[in-house]
């Protein structure tokens, strides 16, 4: 009695290795031969592996992202956010997950090292778009920066400006942060805070907002 004709989706197959799967492994995954499996692989024009390596992961990197995302609509000039379509982490803030010598790290991190090579241990990579899925507009800031970060994103989360025009000097404080550390250019501050460039010049440049101190 002939075998039972094996379905295994060549598509998959592929997928599954370039994502680091050995063959023997994805064998198991279908209840089938590795030599299927070579097959489907050698049928796609998928290259082999040398035995015991793994593919470089920026490769599987890439494939999860998005570079034509949504523009940020306070920050147009940003231009398109790449964001992350892999797996998503748990709890308040979506950062992006990726699995990194069988460990899970931040998708946003990890693209940073790519571009800037790595993160000193005492600075964060914050989002210039503010969205944490995504893997474009970063830049470093420290813990205290990043504190700052999300309580700013948390009370204007993309670009959602408070009804008030006039400035606090707790905002006035974000917003010097913001242009000297952050590097947001004035014309993306004054379109958040809903001001004029020339104010927003005038407090990252101590001309106004500076709280009196206690004599």
């Amino acid at each position: 009695m002939p075998s039972p004709r094996i379905d295994v989706d060549p598509q998959v197959v592929s997928q599954l290795y370039l994502d680091g799967s050995t063959t023997t492994e994805i064998a198991a995954k279908f209840d089938t031969s590795s030599s299927v499996i070579r097959g489907r692989l050698e049928g796609a024009g998928i290259a082999r592996r040398t035995p015991g390596t793994q593919p470089d992961p920026s490769r599987r990197f890439w494939r999860k992202v998005n570079k034509n995302g949504p523009i940020p609509p306070h920050a147009p000039e940003l231009g398109p956010c790449w964001e992350w379509t892999g797996r998503l982490a748990t709890g308040e803030f979506k950062y992006g997950v990726f699995i990194l010598a069988g460990k899970e790290v931040r998708a946003h991190r990890f693209a940073f090292e790519l571009a800037h090579g790595p993160i000193p241990e005492t600075m964060c990579v914050l989002h210039a778009c503010d969205n944490p899925k995504f893997v474009r507009h970063l830049f470093l800031g420290s813990k205290a920066d990043n504190n700052l970060d999300r309580d700013r994103k948390g009370r204007q989360a993309w670009g959602e400006r408070q009804a008030k025009a006039k400035l606090t000097y707790q905002e006035a404080d974000t917003i010097r942060w913001s242009h000297r550390t952050g590097g947001l250019p004035l014309t993306v501050l004054a379109r958040w805070y809903e001001v004029s460039v020339s104010t927003i010049a005038r407090v990252v440049s101590n001309e106004g907002w500076i709280e009196p101190q206690a004599a």
